[in-house]
């Protein structure tokens, strides 16, 4: 463990090796780690907490159309580690796979995921986020939500 710290990148080491000794602990997982992750303040960021943290993210995205595209990320179920961009393609109803590029490389500036040449990855956080935000905006009946059904059959055929 010392050595896999000591070769990691970090500006504080000590705070790093805390997680990992606090992780190894019985019992302890990431997630109950981080369970107070969303209501937990963040100086960081003003004093916001994680969960508002991701919404500032999300309302950082001024045009309605890229910001209702991430929002459909949510469709995928937690749970799911890699999103073909073939399969976005068909969630986000768009003819051309360069214009899918296009917008996952937008999202990617902004650090709202990761992107490889096939397909996309959200972190887990981002994931359950987007999923509790895809609910709502379908309980709300806003437009283009929620994706009809045809379309997710079809886009979870090309594996999402």
């Amino acid at each position: 463990m010392t050595l896999i710290v000591s070769l990691l990148d970090v500006e504080n080491k000590n705070d790093l090796k805390d997680i990992i000794v606090n992780l190894e602990q019985e019992g302890s997982t990431f997630e109950t780690f981080y369970q107070g992750a969303f209501t937990k303040e963040i100086e960081t960021y003003g004093g916001n907490t994680g969960l508002a943290c991701l919404q500032l993210s999300l309302d950082s995205i001024k045009d309605e159309s890229l910001r209702n595209r991430y929002i459909m990320l949510g469709v995928y179920p937690i749970g799911v580690s890699f999103i073909p961009l073939e399969s976005l393609k068909e969630i986000w109803n768009m003819d051309r796979l360069n214009d899918v590029k296009v917008t996952a490389g937008l999202y990617k500036k902004r650090s709202l995921l990761e992107r490889t040449d096939h397909g996309i990855s959200l972190h887990e956080l981002q994931r359950k986020f987007l999923v509790e935000v895809y609910q709502r905006y379908c309980r709300e009946q806003r437009e283009g939500f929620p994706v009809d059904n045809k379309t997710i059959g079809s886009a979870f055929e090309l594996g999402g």
